[in-house]
């Protein structure tokens, strides 16, 4: 696996030949299926090897009922954009969204489900809870994780800005906006 996570952590899922796994693990070709049944397998494996880890950095700033909705958005944001900058690997899968989306055409649903959707469950969840409370707006929740996922497409285009002083202003403006802009804020009276 960790042949695998370099190979497509550096060139994506077309650097993941089964010449070049097999070789870089220092097996023979026919060997990888006794470890996978397919390249797609392996790439969900390796999801849900991240899975953990980034629960604990990212998701658990959802998990504190008595902080504000859009402090809590806006915790998780930071933290989304911050595990996509350094992880090099969910980094590559939100830079090919191809790939997700290939894989789970050829593989059965319930094993992208599995391995996939360990980030979305929780967030939906946390997004249904705080609508139903009148925190956030009543919309879709599909809308919001949307919302959500066009922040976390920032972290694609931090060369563009020009300097991390930049980027790290046009992120911190997007998350406030973002978080501030889909939770109802409470008005004095």
């Amino acid at each position: 696996m960790v042949e695998g996570r370099r190979l497509f952590v550096e060139g994506g899922l077309r650097a993941m030949s089964l010449a070049s796994v097999a070789y870089k693990a220092g097996i023979a070709k026919t060997s990888f299926y006794a470890f996978f049944n397919s390249k797609d397998a392996l790439i969900l494996d390796l999801l849900a090897a991240e899975a953990p880890g980034v629960s604990r950095r990212v998701m658990m700033t959802l998990a504190d009922p008595g902080l504000p909705v859009n402090q809590a958005l806006s915790r998780f944001l930071r933290a989304l954009l911050s595990e996509y900058e350094t992880n090099h690997f969910l980094a590559r899968l939100i830079a090919e969204p191809q790939t997700l989306a290939a894989i789970a055409k050829r593989v059965r649903p319930e094993d992208v489900e599995l391995k996939a959707a360990w980030m979305e469950r929780p967030l939906t969840a946390f997004l249904q809870a705080r609508i139903e409370t009148g925190e956030i707006a009543l919309q879709p929740v599909d809308t919001l994780l949307d919302v959500i996922r066009s922040v976390s497409l920032l972290s694609l285009h931090r060369d563009r800005f020009g300097s991390k002083q930049k980027y790290q202003a046009a992120a911190e403006t997007l998350i406030n906006l973002g978080s501030d802009g889909l939770t109802r804020q409470e008005t004095a009276s």
